[in-house]
């Protein structure tokens, strides 16, 4: 009877141990995916009692950051910055993970008439009617911001829109400053649209002007906590987190 409690106990012991494997762990989340992500986390304290500490910024910047060393357990970034990552020995390329593509939109404060922004020709007219326009800065690395400024060389755009167009460290400023009335157009990935309360998603950008983001993550080779790390990678690609990156306005790997 004694050994079988014991026995009893020991197998207590290892089922519980691997969810309580780090009392925190560190993720690098760019804004792009900051809504499922957040909701993971959050759900992942409290099936494991893992803290999950997000540090946000644009993909590049974060990728820049974990170049440099920041510490951390894991990034989130665009698959090709996480393949840069990988071949530089920063992440460790068998735990790499596709999360989901999500496309580039075009947001107006909620109520505001929707523009049209179906074709090159409408959403150029688009851009031009506007009093004002945000996006993010393409110096800062954010991948949204990076297309977008390519897209109003390509409509001849970038110099007639200079003076009516405020550049922001991440996309979701301009989203919130729309929302606040201070600012009339703002393009972003449509996760980050959707997620912000008091601005409305016009539409994506035009297919012959539309890029398709993709985010990967993978497991930093400095980890601290490898473990807690594969087990979030776990949530974020289960039938769960694909549901909350697809709710998110992401397109999931089948």
């Amino acid at each position: 009877m004694f050994g079988s409690l014991v026995l009893a106990a020991v197998v207590a012991l290892v089922v519980v141990t691997p969810v309580s494997v780090s009392a925190q762990l560190a993720v690098l989340c760019p804004r792009a995916t900051q809504t499922p992500v957040s909701a993971l986390a959050a759900e992942f304290k409290r099936e494991t009692g893992t803290d999950v500490k997000l540090t946000f910024g644009t993909a590049g910047g974060l990728r820049a950051k974990a170049a440099a060393g920041e510490p951390g357990d894991l990034i989130i970034g665009g698959a090709s910055g996480i393949d840069q990552l990988a071949r530089a020995g920063t992440v460790t390329q068998e735990s790499r993970v596709e999360l989901g593509t999500v496309m580039i939109g075009v947001a107006v404060r909620a109520g505001a008439v929707l523009p049209d922004v179906g074709t090159p020709a409408s959403l150029r007219q688009a851009i031009l009617a506007a009093r004002s326009l945000g996006y993010a800065d393409p110096a800062r690395g954010g991948q949204g911001g990076t297309h977008f400024a390519r897209v109003l060389e390509q409509l001849g755009l970038a110099d007639t829109m200079k003076a009516k167009t405020t550049l922001f460290p991440e996309g979701l400023a301009a989203l919130e400053r729309v929302a606040a009335g201070e600012i009339e157009l703002a393009v972003s990935p449509i996760s980050e649209i959707v997620s912000v309360p008091g601005v409305a998603l016009a539409g994506p950008l035009p297919d012959p002007l539309q890029a398709r983001l993709t985010y990967s993550a993978a497991i930093l080779t400095r980890a601290q906590s490898p473990e807690a790390a594969g087990a979030f990678l776990r949530l974020l690609t289960s039938p769960t987190g694909r549901a909350r990156f697809r709710a998110a306005g992401f397109e999931t790997p089948k």
